[in-house]
């Protein structure tokens, strides 16, 4: 077999990165590059590669710790890892499953000096996903809540897990979370790259198919469309380029209030498997995962819900306490507070419901008033409202799940009378 002849991987990829509706400086940051060469890469792009020498760079950053920081410190993420990989791989020419960790936390510890150092810089840090495509594997590293998308046949499946405060409670808690989180909750992130000075990252082993899509992004874009709206885009756009602009369009009309930055690529080629049917899952295996506790798994699970039940038994002393100063016979009968819940919880449900439809509707009357060249600013800072309303709603909704489920946990423990 000739080299011509020899499998290959075809990588076609498309990236972009815009401010969004609100910010006047985009904190965000990616990078593209080959690992054999060091050669980054304009777009779109179709890359072909020998199996053997199929090593490319993927990586997102969105800048954290304000306007000069931020920026910074999400570059240093993607550029000095580039720099950091092509180091390693100088020195070796067997890819080594840890490269991605020892360079992040190279870099972190150069970003953790910089804003000690700094006064301006101070507290700075960068969320940062990256994927390291060597031969027909993907090594995904994440730190901090950018994530990872892979869609195969008409399936996606999140590769990433958010290290963020309320993804690590609803993982290890036994509360149910049945709505989006509130924005404060989604908003804290547990580490970033550069943010402290030792840094857990997980890793992920991913076997690439033939018709494989990989996507990478920040959370302007995953906090805005659900995976079903992302691979719907993606499957039912012509291109690439094509499918990153309508995500980024459509995470505009949703408000737009980070920057949005996402790495879409498709891999083809004869050097990669075809897709057997099974599930994404039988294709992952996680190397190391984020344990913002401890450094033995178990142990960190059973702190966390040692941490969930101290609160659930500061929640139920509080109750307790506020009960005690009331007649027995002056509680709410427990059918009666359990009814009243859910009628709270079904209106705020139906509320917020109805005010995404009506944001819904002036979006049409935008368009159109666009189409006819007569487009009103004051729509869209009314959509705006609407929309921080609907979250509004939302937020008050949890609180309502969270009083009737400690009605309901305060009963089984016969600390909240039963009706008689």
């Amino acid at each position: 077999m000739t080299k011509v002849d020899a499998p290959c991987v075809i990588t076609s990829v498309y990236a972009s990165s815009d401010t969004g509706n609100f910010r006047d400086n985009n904190e965000d940051n990616f990078i593209i590059a080959d690992l054999v060469n060091g050669q980054g890469y304009s777009f779109p792009q179709s890359i072909r590669r020998n199996i053997e020498n199929n090593r490319l760079l993927m990586a997102v950053s969105d800048g954290i710790g304000g306007r000069e920081g931020g920026e910074i410190a999400s570059a240093i993420a993607v550029y000095g890892l580039r720099l950091e990989l092509l180091r390693l791989a100088s020195k070796s020419a067997i890819y080594e499953v840890d490269w991605l960790v020892k360079a992040l936390e190279h870099i972190n510890k150069l970003i953790w000096r910089a804003g000690k150092e700094n006064h301006q810089l101070k507290g700075m840090g960068a969320t940062i996903t990256a994927a390291l495509i060597s031969g027909s594997r993907v090594y995904i590293a994440e730190v901090g809540d950018s994530r990872a998308y892979l869609l195969r046949n008409n399936q996606i499946k999140q590769i990433t897990t958010d290290q963020s405060l309320f993804e690590i409670l609803s993982q290890t808690s036994d509360m149910e979370i049945e709505r989006q989180p509130s924005e404060t909750t989604r908003n804290i992130i547990l580490q970033s790259v550069g943010g402290q000075e030792n840094l857990d990252v997980a890793v992920t082993i991913l076997e690439l198919c033939q018709d494989d899509f990989l996507l990478i992004c920040s959370d302007g874009l995953s906090n805005n469309l659900t995976a079903t709206e992302i691979e719907e885009t993606i499957t039912k756009s012509p291109n690439l380029e094509q499918a990153v602009t309508s995500m980024i369009e459509l995470s505009k009309e949703r408000g737009g209030e980070d920057n949005i930055t996402l790495i879409l690529a498709k891999f083809e080629g004869d050097a990669l498997p075809k897709s057997t049917g099974k599930s994404i899952t039988s294709s992952l295996k996680v190397l190391t995962a984020f344990n913002p506790l401890s450094n033995n798994k178990g142990k960190q699970k059973r702190i966390t819900q040692q941490m969930v039940s101290e609160l659930q038994e500061r929640e139920e002393k509080v109750f307790r306490s506020t009960l005690g100063v009331m007649s027995p016979t002056s509680y709410p009968a427990r059918s009666q507070a359990l009814s009243e819940s859910d009628k709270s919880i079904e209106l705020l449900h139906n509320s917020a419901n109805q005010l995404v439809k009506v944001v819904e509707q002036i979006q049409v009357l935008e368009k159109w008033l666009e189409q006819q060249g007569r487009l009103d600013p004051a729509l869209q800072k009314a959509i705006v409202h609407l929309e921080h309303a609907i979250k509004n709603t939302q937020k008050i909704e949890i609180v309502a799940r969270k009083a009737r489920n400690l009605i309901e946990r305060l009963t089984a423990k016969n600390i909240y009378p039963k009706d008689s």
